[in-house]
């Protein structure tokens, strides 16, 4: 599954990095931001023309939620 093996490690580690321990690892704050934005970018994709990561409202969805509707945690470290 998408999420346990890409968006929860990589968001869990933006959390981390960016929002609780901020300016203590820079490498790491940068990397896992651009990662974040890459799997938001893939989700995006994903998303074009329908409204569900499946063709309907699934467990996908329900288990990527909670990661994604952090975004606000990795802003401004990705550019």
């Amino acid at each position: 599954m998408w999420q346990i093996g890409g968006v929860g490690p990589a968001l869990g580690q933006v959390h981390n990095f960016i929002h609780f321990n901020p300016g203590k690892a820079p490498f790491a704050e940068e990397r896992f931001a651009k990662e974040a934005y890459r799997l938001y970018g893939v989700l995006d994709k994903c998303l074009t023309g329908r409204d569900f990561i499946a063709e309907t409202y699934s467990i996908a969805d329900m288990a990527i939620w909670p990661w994604i509707s952090q975004i606000r945690m990795a802003k401004d470290k990705s550019e």
